[in-house]
């Protein structure tokens, strides 16, 4: 009998299980299309309405070989969770160049760029780490959740940084994160690559929001990216 699908075996571990590395290499095409139904399904129908024969009928996969590759479904809510955040730094990187040196606003509007682009490319990556890191058991949500607050906390240290320099002048520069972390994440809720508005409209509309959010004080048209 397999395990049940909110109860994981006893090879589950943060790092995947042994069993899953084999898997990899033996059939990585098989692991991409079940991690794809899984990211579709626990988006569209949510994690605890997905079961396990759910995910393997969709994935064209019998119980025994999702099982080589992940222990649970746990397990494998996890491992796409935790790519979501990679996905998130890889993107952060591309546009970062030598945002280290930079002075707080160019930081903060790299931030935004960053995030824009993570949240409008990577729709659906973006709605399950919103949606469903929430469902995470302890072990597995202490790891993610440590992650998590290590990316918004690069928002706190600009904001404050722009605050010490007196190039933002907001007097609530928590209240300031907060919005600008919440107008981000709604962003895979409504827009669609499909529509009219372009990633770099994107970009340039939410620039300006947070920068008005954080009071800046210099000329806003000389530092905003063009569309």
């Amino acid at each position: 009998m397999k395990p049940s699908d909110a109860q994981a075996s006893p090879r589950t571990s943060l790092a995947g299980s042994r069993a899953t590395a084999r898997a990899v290499k033996n059939n990585p095409a098989g692991l991409a299309t079940l991690r794809d139904v899984a990211r579709r399904e626990f988006v569209e129908r949510g994690f605890h309405a997905v079961s396990i024969r759910d995910l393997a009928k969709e994935a064209g996969l019998s119980l025994s070989v999702l099982y080589h590759y992940y222990a649970s479904k746990q397990e494998l809510l996890y491992s796409i969770l935790d790519e979501a955040i990679d996905s998130f730094h890889e993107i952060l990187a591309r546009h970062t160049r030598d945002a280290e040196s930079a002075d707080p606003v160019e930081r903060l509007l790299i931030l935004i760029e960053s995030m824009v682009d993570y949240r409008a490319t990577l729709r659906v990556d973006s709605l399950l780490f919103i949606r469903e890191i929430r469902n995470l058991e302890p072990e597995y949500l202490n790891q993610l959740s440590s992650r998590q607050a290590d990316a918004l906390a690069l928002f706190e240290t600009v904001i404050q940084d722009g605050v010490r320099d007196g190039v933002f002048a907001t007097p609530y520069p928590d209240d300031a994160r907060r919005t600008i972390v919440a107008m981000l994440n709604a962003i895979p809720e409504w827009y669609r690559k499909s529509g009219l508005m372009t990633v770099k409209t994107l970009v340039l509309h939410y620039s300006r929001l947070a920068l008005l959010l954080v009071e800046y004080t210099g000329d806003m048209d000389a530092v905003l990216p063009t569309a």
